[in-house]
């Protein structure tokens, strides 16, 4: 998009980054450093949303996979999108992260408690 300055500014920040970084010969992993800047929070969210114990670093290896905030086309949704995890694309599974709270988590655990009970009685005999 032409029109986006935030686009724009990043773009030209980067090159700027990249002009004043000298580059090492023979080092194969030289790395930019990551800015120590607290005025960065949306990038800190965009990171954290891909992250999981068990894909984390496999999104990276196919770049037709990625993340992102699904809606559904749901007016619900819109104010708090569903982050979207493509783990594998054929079969098509994806992971849905921090779709309810903990508070929510633990009334879920409160609630189905007697029932697992239940459950694990009967199969006992």
């Amino acid at each position: 998009d032409p029109y986006n300055m935030r686009l724009a500014e990043n773009v030209a920040k980067y090159e700027k980054i990249l002009d004043e970084t000298p580059i090492r010969d023979g080092e194969e992993d030289s790395y930019l450093p990551r800015p120590n800047v607290t005025h960065l929070r949306t990038r800190d969210l965009y990171e954290k949303l891909c992250q999981t114990l068990g894909s984390q670093p496999s999104h990276y290896k196919d770049p037709r996979r990625s993340c992102s905030y699904h809606t559904n086309r749901s007016p619900y949704l819109i104010l708090q999108p569903l982050k979207k995890e493509e783990v594998n694309l054929e079969p098509y599974v994806v992971l849905y992260h921090d779709f309810i709270s903990d508070y929510e988590a633990e009334k879920i655990k409160e609630i189905a408690s007697p029932w697992v009970s239940l459950y694990n009685k009967l199969q006992e005999e």
